[in-house]
């Protein structure tokens, strides 16, 4: 997948017309944590009883999640011939990292990167981007 714009303006202030955009960088994390202790019966919160007295209370945290870099290259032709990026996009000074949650029901059936390409598009300061044929990225 990649997509284009109409026109971007870079971080250099620079307008690009029609630039491919394509995720150059993507890192999934898989960090649930559980936890389970042995808790007093007459304490609050749910649990198993073990016995009358006890019973074992179990949370859990954390979740999927995936982060992308978005690279910009001049355009398709320019991608094609092997050109390094532009720009990657830039909040300021950093590089931005577009945060994914994979375990959000709207990406339920994607890929890591087919979530991270979804969320990106939705974001409104890609409003009119569109999906490019031909580039699988």
């Amino acid at each position: 997948m990649s997509f284009t714009l109409p026109v971007l303006v870079l971080s250099s202030g620079l307008e690009l017309a029609n630039p491919l955009l394509v995720i150059s960088e993507l890192s999934v994390s898989n960090n649930i944590s559980t936890h389970a202790r042995l808790d007093i019966i007459n304490s609050p919160g749910d649990g198993v009883n073990v016995n009358q007295s006890y019973k074992v209370v179990d949370t859990s945290s954390g979740g999927r999640g995936c982060s992308a870099i978005v690279s910009v290259f001049m355009n398709q032709a320019a991608f094609e011939a092997g050109k390094p990026p532009v720009d990657l996009l830039k909040d300021e000074r950093n590089t931005k990292v577009f945060s994914i949650n994979l375990d959000d029901p709207s990406f339920d059936g994607m890929t890591p990167r087919q979530a991270a390409y979804a969320h990106i598009l939705a974001l409104p300061e890609f409003d009119g981007a569109v999906l490019v044929d031909g580039v699988e990225i």
